[in-house]
């Protein structure tokens, strides 16, 4: 009963970022899924900027976020990856590569990548516009983009490529572009970020339901497509032990009971 009356007692306002629709998807159901055990708590929902991944999570525009791996912030903490995706190449339609069935991390020596401007850590960015190919090869570097509808133009354009997760084919298709999957990159994970030093009953909460969403969401069986777009695959657990799940961790956010 304590914890019952206490779960229900966590109230204002929570506000939650997102980095690309899929995790969208989550953090609204999440929401959705806090209103009967959290009444008095409501949740505000917003996107995380491309060009400005921490920015807003740090100056408290947001109390927890569902972004992209890696994360390496001493100040922020993380929790294990909450879906996955595959990775595609956002390459121009006429461009050789775009004909290919599948492409290797090796082809990026042949096409200029976009990079990310703005406030992004330098791994970040690598991990995302990595500057050489696994076998030392150097990758050519194109313009500077802020986000993804200025990244589309300029790949339509002719004036490079992008890495990116596997959704943006079905959330972001356009003429003029093609994405092709990759035979060789691992796949992005999404996990919850917050501060590591408000780690707060709020975002305990948000943590638990958004959980147990991703694990509605994941598929039962190999090979299940479950509710996800194309080219995407949801799991919960065994990203970690792929290399891409969190860099650290502060306080039990998914362990703790209501």
């Amino acid at each position: 009963m304590r914890a019952t009356a206490t779960a229900r007692s966590i109230g204002g306002v929570l506000f939650v970022g997102f980095s690309g629709p899929p995790a969208g998807e989550i953090v609204l159901k999440a929401a959705e899924a806090m209103r009967a055990d959290h009444p008095g708590l409501s949740t505000e929902i917003c996107e995380v900027p491309l060009s400005d991944p921490y920015g807003k999570l740090r100056d408290g525009g947001y109390d927890v976020q569902l972004t992209e791996f890696p994360v390496r912030e001493e100040d922020l903490g993380n929790g294990p990856a909450l879906l996955t995706e595959e990775r595609v190449l956002v390459i121009a339609s006429g461009h050789p590569l775009s004909a290919r069935a599948s492409v290797s991390l090796e082809d990026l020596a042949d096409v200029p990548l976009l990079t990310i401007d703005g406030d992004v850590p330098d791994y970040w960015r690598e991990h995302h516009a990595p500057t050489r190919t696994p076998g030392g090869r150097a990758i050519g570097r194109g313009p500077a983009i802020t986000n993804m509808q200025e990244a589309l133009m300029l790949v339509a354009g002719g004036r490079g490529a992008l890495l990116s997760a596997a959704h943006t084919a079905t959330y972001f298709a356009r003429p003029g572009v093609a994405y092709v999957p990759f035979e060789d990159a691992g796949p992005v994970g999404y996990g919850l970020v917050w501060r590591a030093s408000d780690n707060t009953d709020a975002v305990r909460a948000f943590a638990r339901s958004a959980l147990a969403v991703s694990k509605d969401l994941a598929p039962e069986g190999a090979g299940a497509k479950a509710v996800a777009p194309a080219g995407l695959r949801r799991t919960v657990g065994p990203v970690a032990r792929r290399g891409i799940g969190p860099e650290r961790t502060a306080g039990p956010l998914l362990t703790s009971k209501a």
